[in-house]
């Protein structure tokens, strides 16, 4: 695993840990983690493990998954040759993309776009309208959770309404751009594109300058005509 990898894992790997999770160990006292509600998870702390660990990791996280959870493993966690996914089935992908912003580059303007801050009071409101850009649901208690753990929340704002979402995570200056999605009546204005803009002047504004993101299928055009870079595939299975 390359110490980008590392990194992109690591910031993901922090902000699933602000919700309520089980830390686990297999036979062998590898450490895995379990969340119990949304984004209902289980995963592997990310670092450098042999061929014959990865097997075993694998095939016992395999074992121990339930019907209500996503095992998310990073391609290259993942063992040599047929995996052996003990009645798991691929769900959906993602890419891990990274990018190092450029102090220097002259910022933009987005009169008719902002990006409002959330509040605790607010979590609720947050929860169905992410809910909506994504398609499935969002409990106001993981929001909160979010919330009180330091991630930063925003309603992506468009004319006056509510048209999006967006989060950001930040850990050992990586921030971690997450949920940034548009809801239907809004999609197809390049909002979206512009929220990325918007949060990659905050970042700098706070004096970070790499960025991490996880993105579905549909999200990676976007990021790479962003510069965002890919740094390998995350696999994600259920029963």
């Amino acid at each position: 695993m390359t110490t980008e990898q590392h990194q992109n894992l690591h910031n993901l790997h922090q902000l699933w840990r602000l919700q309520p999770y089980q830390e686990l160990t297999t036979s062998r006292g590898l450490p895995f983690y379990k969340l119990e509600q949304w984004p209902a998870r289980a995963w592997c702390q990310p670092g450098n493990y042999s061929e014959a660990e990865k097997t075993h990791l694998f095939a016992e996280l395999s074992t121990q998954m339930s019907a209500s959870h996503t095992l998310s493993m990073p391609e290259a966690l993942l063992p040599k040759g047929e995996p052996g996914l003990n009645s798991l089935a691929l769900s959906f992908s993602q890419q891990m993309m990274t990018k190092n912003l450029d102090a220097s580059a002259p910022g933009s303007a987005f009169p008719h776009l902002a990006l409002e801050p959330t509040g605790p009071q607010q979590a609720q409101q947050w929860a169905i309208t992410t809910g909506k850009c994504f398609g499935y649901m969002v409990a106001a208690s993981s929001v909160t959770n979010l919330l009180h753990g330091h991630a930063l929340l925003y309603f992506i704002v468009y004319q006056s309404g509510i048209a999006g979402t967006a989060m950001t995570f930040t850990h050992n200056q990586q921030m971690g751009i997450h949920q940034v999605g548009v809801i239907d009546q809004y999609r197809g204005k390049g909002l979206a594109r512009e929220a990325m803009l918007l949060l990659e002047q905050l970042a700098l504004s706070a004096d970070i300058n790499t960025l991490q993101l996880q993105a579905s299928a549909m999200g990676q055009p976007l990021y790479h005509s962003l510069g965002y870079r890919s740094l390998g595939a995350i696999h994600n299975y259920v029963k």
